[in-house]
């Protein structure tokens, strides 16, 4: 677990990652999972570059 506000969510992760890792699924992590990526929605296109050198 790798978080940059580890130090204020510490309380809360330990909780709700303890849970996953002994099988009970927490709905607030359910949006992290990797599957999120293998919905089959596809994003918005990214918009076209306006000039030399912006992405």
């Amino acid at each position: 677990m790798a978080t940059h506000s580890g130090v204020t969510l510490a309380p809360l992760l330990m909780a709700e990652v303890a849970g996953e890792v002994f099988g009970e699924e927490s709905a607030l992590l359910a949006p992290f999972r990797p599957a999120r990526f293998t919905d089959g929605t596809a994003g918005p296109a990214p918009a076209a570059a306006r000039r030399p050198g912006q992405q």
